[in-house]
């Protein structure tokens, strides 16, 4: 996991995108989502990114039914129709889909990159999402890279998975943090 602090204009998405583009000349499937101060809706990068993953995956009528609560136009992508669903408790549901998204990147094969930008702003249930797909990068061919503006620090939690020891500042410009 890493993150890229900077001031607005600093030079963060030029960074960013000179990464992901060596990343997909090497194969690696590129994933871009940004965040706004004016969305901040449950799972906001997660809709971006859930569209164009799961057309590269063959989902279950199951999954579909619990990908759509979150991501209501993900139906008007696929081919299938969603199962019938009960209303569930938020907090079922909500676990429900961590869970299938999780089986959908267990199941991907090539590498993949996820470029969040302006982490500041991220929902906190983006965040919990995050972390898990974190996690995963230990395990997995998945990376994540993600950048915020120093002035507005992203979401509590993230930057603790960075240590001192792994985070580098260049004077008056930038930080970089690696998990």
């Amino acid at each position: 996991f890493w993150v890229l602090g900077g001031h607005s204009g600093s030079g963060k998405t030029r960074l960013i995108d000179e990464v992901r583009l060596q990343a997909l000349t090497q194969g690696v499937i590129v994933h871009h989502a940004q965040s706004s101060v004016e969305v901040n809706e449950p799972y906001d990068i997660w809709r971006q990114i859930l569209k164009p993953l799961v057309l590269t995956q063959s989902i279950t009528p199951t999954q579909l039914a619990i990908l759509k609560q979150f991501v209501p136009d993900l139906t008007q992508l696929v081919r299938i129709d969603p199962a019938p669903t009960n209303v569930a408790h938020p907090r079922v549901l909500q676990s429900s889909f961590l869970r299938v998204v999780v089986t959908l990147l267990h199941n991907l094969e090539a590498p993949q990159l996820f470029v969040i930008d302006d982490l500041q702003w991220v929902s906190p249930e983006s965040v919990v999402l995050l972390e898990r797909v974190i996690e995963m990068t230990r395990q997995y061919p998945i990376m994540v890279l993600g950048a915020y503006r120093l002035s507005e620090e992203p979401p509590r939690g993230l930057l603790s998975r960075t240590s001192n020891e792994n985070s580098h500042t260049c004077p008056g410009a930038c930080r970089i943090s690696h998990h």
